[in-house]
């Protein structure tokens, strides 16, 4: 059933482009054809409801929607909302589901002030291909609902399991009193091999893109330091692709 969107509903829906409102209203956009057939598909809850532009008429996309109020806009109404060069004429509204505390599988992914969406929803739709249960975000990082944020995680942000905004030193203490061994990937650690890792559970840890991980973590004795072999004087790569290297190479390890 469509329905007309009025000024304050309008002004509603674009102020969630930004994390202010998203916090304060627990809600986040999601749009276009793929993310919001992902959504669906993933059994998650809290489609508030959907706005189309006038001309979408993607009738197998509107007819797997729940029963729920639609939106039927202008182009103009529908540019102050879309956050995409092309928008595809369709977004929706969602209310962020509470986030699981309970960390399982044998590989946690935590992250330590990773600032650019991209590479947040990078490493999100990574873990996801992995069989990645469960991603410790912590402070200082980029917003995971972020629109940038969803888009690159194509989908991914559905299905893994993810606590936001946390106290990295605390949830590593509650993790090593579980039996997981906890792995900071830094430029001077040991070679990722099985001489250096320790087939059970693991917890690694990615840093910021331009200075790595935290002072503060490094000097923990407690954890281990371990790097990707290199064949050149390159000196890193993007913090995304080192994840899905240093998960398969944990795979690989865990699974032999």
């Amino acid at each position: 059933m469509n329905r007309v969107l009025t000024n304050n509903e309008l002004k509603f829906i674009a102020s969630l482009k930004f994390k202010k409102y998203r916090d304060l209203h627990g809600m986040y956009l999601i749009e276009g054809e793929h993310l919001l057939s992902e959504f669906i598909k993933s059994g998650k809850k809290g489609l508030k409801y959907v706005i189309r532009r006038h001309d979408f008429d993607n009738e197998f996309i509107i007819n797997k929607l729940p029963a729920i109020y639609t939106y039927k806009v202008n182009n103009v109404q529908f540019d102050k909302l879309s956050d995409t060069k092309s928008p595809q004429g369709i977004l929706a509204v969602v209310k962020k589901s509470e986030e699981k505390k309970l960390l399982c599988g044998k590989i946690v992914v935590a992250l330590d002030s990773i600032n650019d969406p991209g590479n947040l929803g990078t490493i999100l739709r990574t873990c996801y291909w992995y069989g990645i249960e469960s991603i410790i975000i912590g402070k200082n990082s980029a917003d995971v609902y972020n629109t940038k944020t969803i888009r690159a995680s194509q989908g991914a942000l559905f299905y893994v399991n993810f606590n936001t905004e946390a106290d990295l030193n605390l949830e590593f203490k509650s993790l090593k009193n579980n039996g997981y061994n906890i792995y900071l990937t830094t430029l001077t650690g040991n070679v990722i091999s099985d001489k250096t890792i320790s087939k059970g559970k693991a917890v690694i840890v990615f840093g910021n893109e331009a200075n790595g991980i935290s002072k503060e973590l490094i000097e923990n004795k407690e954890y281990k330091e371990i790097k990707i072999k290199s064949f050149t004087g390159c000196e890193s790569l993007n913090v995304s692709v080192t994840v899905g290297i240093v998960i398969n190479e944990f795979k690989r390890l865990f699974e032999n």
